[in-house]
């Protein structure tokens, strides 16, 4: 089954599987590579933001609040399959 249909879709299984595809990818190589991405980025929007002028707070608060939001939500993606994967090993308990 392809990730949009996981998505579309959106069970308890999909929301567990995609956790877990967000976990493993963040937790290796790739999350750390991407953590530098986001912290390069960062750091060129704040030079940038610095030397032009012409950029507006809003805007470099938006890049800023941008990157936050898609960090998070990884996060919470992981925290939701944990929380799906505890709750159904206390049903299979009972």
């Amino acid at each position: 089954m392809k990730l949009q249909e996981r998505i579309a879709r959106n069970d308890i299984d999909d929301q567990i599987y995609l956790g877990g595809v967000v976990e493993k990818a963040t937790s290796g190589e790739f999350g750390d590579l991407y953590r530098l991405i986001c912290n390069g980025i960062t750091a060129e929007t704040l030079a940038e933001s610095r030397i032009n002028a012409k950029m507006s707070a809003d805007r470099y608060l938006g890049r800023l609040e941008a990157l936050d939001m898609i960090q998070e939500k990884l996060i919470l993606m992981i925290d939701l399959k944990n929380r799906l994967k505890e709750e159904k090993k206390e049903e299979q308990k009972i």
